[in-house]
């Protein structure tokens, strides 16, 4: 996924790739360790 993600070019609109690279490569995503207010904190950092 992670690479997929990188590999992935989007011309012409706005997309959300980034923040779901960020969540294939956060720790807590991957051990499955996170709450209701996840998503937001992480959109903050």
């Amino acid at each position: 996924m992670k690479n997929a993600l990188d590999e992935l070019v989007v011309e012409g609109i706005k997309t959300n790739q980034s923040l779901h690279g960020k969540l294939v490569r956060d720790g807590g995503f991957k051990q499955v360790d996170f709450t209701i207010h996840y998503l937001e904190k992480l959109m903050r950092d």
